[in-house]
């Protein structure tokens, strides 16, 4: 009877072992789908909400706003989604802000980096509009490699790559540089010499 049992689980694990290779072969066997994480991989932390100030030297440069915060790389970079920056002066007024859809923030390299319809507006009327920008915070600079387009009350200028000031008051273009000035109805008034 020892002999029967023992020779009956050798059968059926044969046939287990038999069955489950054939399977593997079988190029028609369903898989089993895995879930992807909408991570991509796993964050350190996750925080919707995010407010950061930007300071350098004790003086607030900006504050960093996001709807949401996936930190990584020990809490030294920031993955952002609906990223909304203030900038202020030296004396703490705002002077202007920057939206974009998802931007990456490197507290080692104090460096923000906005991807898809980046907008920076000062809060006198200048606007600049790019698919991608980066502001350094060391040297309180925005500036991009890519195209943009620059507008302030009676001009615009557009082109590829470019540098300035957070407050748009000086910006440099790279290369390509097209635009002009609207002139005011009744164009220029030019004095004549006596």
């Amino acid at each position: 009877m020892h002999v029967t049992m023992h020779a009956r689980r050798r059968a059926i694990l044969t046939a287990l072992l038999s069955a489950a290779a054939v399977a593997c072969k079988d190029k028609n066997t369903p898989t089993m789908a895995t879930k992807k994480s909408a991570l991509g991989d796993s964050a350190d932390q996750v925080m919707f909400g995010l407010k950061h100030a930007l300071t350098t030297a004790g003086v607030r440069r900006g504050e960093l706003q996001a709807d949401t915060a996936f930190f990584y790389d020990e809490m030294n970079r920031m993955e952002l989604r609906k990223v909304h920056t203030l900038f202020f002066d030296p004396s703490g007024v705002k002077t202007a802000t920057m939206t974009a859809l998802r931007g990456t923030y490197d507290v080692r390299t104090q460096k923000l980096d906005g991807r898809g319809d980046v907008v920076v507006t000062s809060d006198d009327g200048r606007k600049l509009t790019s698919p991608h920008l980066t502001y350094d915070r060391t040297i309180n600079q925005i500036s991009s490699d890519t195209a943009f387009t620059f507008t302030a009350p009676g001009r615009t200028i557009s082109g590829i790559g470019f540098r300035s000031d957070p407050q748009l008051r000086n910006v440099q273009v790279l290369s390509g540089a097209r635009g002009g000035t609207e002139l005011p109805a009744g164009g220029l008034q030019h004095k004549a010499k006596p």
